[in-house]
């Protein structure tokens, strides 16, 4: 007798967790008249993350321009501590301040503690998959627009710096609290979450489901998406709420996006299936 291998590719458009159960595997070799077949029971899951998009040079240059009017509030009120970088001889001009004695001591000359600034903001991330009764087809574009969307950042994140902190918190049937640096280990962990996250109802439009412990600070780059409509009241509560947060006590820049096909596509895109 011989083995044959076989293959097939399965397409699978929509993330979430699919499941594979039994397989079927017919034969009607070698005379093509009597067919045997063998039933394998290997179950299997898979798990597809939300899909990636594509982020417009208009949303970068509003970022960017975000960045700089809150490192000239940063630099105004000193928030940005200097960050430990290395020890070196003394140069003309240094303070004197920053002279480690113990090194001086070991090598014989004057050495002194070199800082650099830390300037890159933080980043903080609230998506509200909140979900209406009405028109159930348009609230399932908008909430997979809202996760793709916020994917998509997290993933550019990663690439540009590994030394930002992220602060996310998905609100949604569940909700979902995280923090900490871009790594492709903890990208797995906020994708995980966000392929199986699911909308939620309430009849109390103006609300967010909320924990008031969540521990963002007042400093840094607030990104809020929602699926909410801008035109409806409770936008500007939300709004309203939101910035009670951060404003009054800091110089965060937020950013409150509403994930509307045709408010986003100057910001955002993602690739045809």
């Amino acid at each position: 007798g011989s083995t044959e291998y076989g293959s097939y590719q399965l397409k699978l458009n929509k993330r979430g967790k699919y499941h594979f159960g039994s397989m079927k595997i017919t034969s009607r070799f070698p005379l093509g008249i009597v067919e045997r077949g063998v039933v394998t029971d290997h179950p299997d899951e898979i798990l597809v993350f939300p899909r990636i998009g594509r982020l417009s040079l208009s949303w970068k240059n509003m970022i960017r321009a975000d960045q700089e009017v809150l490192q000239l509030g940063n630099l105004r009120h000193r928030v940005h501590e200097d960050e430990f970088h290395r020890i070196r001889e003394y140069r003309d001009g240094d303070n004197p301040r920053a002279i480690h004695w113990t090194s001086t001591a070991k090598q014989g000359e004057i050495m002194v503690k070199e800082f650099h600034e830390n300037r890159e903001s933080n980043l903080d991330i609230i998506l509200d998959l909140w979900q209406s009764d009405k028109k159930a087809d348009i609230q399932e574009l908008r909430l997979e627009l809202a996760i793709s969307f916020i994917a998509t950042v997290i993933y550019e994140k990663l690439n540009d710096s590994s030394d930002l902190q992220l602060k996310i918190a998905v609100l949604g049937r569940s909700n979902f609290y995280w923090e900490g640096h871009p790594s492709p280990h903890n990208l797995k962990i906020i994708m995980s979450f966000l392929a199986e996250a699911k909308g939620y109802h309430s009849k109390k439009e103006e609300t967010l489901p909320m924990d008031n412990n969540l521990d963002f600070s007042f400093n840094d780059r607030v990104l809020i998406v929602t699926t909410r409509k801008r035109e409806t009241p409770a936008w500007g509560q939300i709004n309203d709420y939101l910035k009670n947060i951060w404003s009054p006590q800091g110089n965060s820049q937020m950013i409150t996006m509403e994930a509307d096909p045709e408010k986003m596509q100057k910001y955002f895109s993602l690739p045809t299936l």
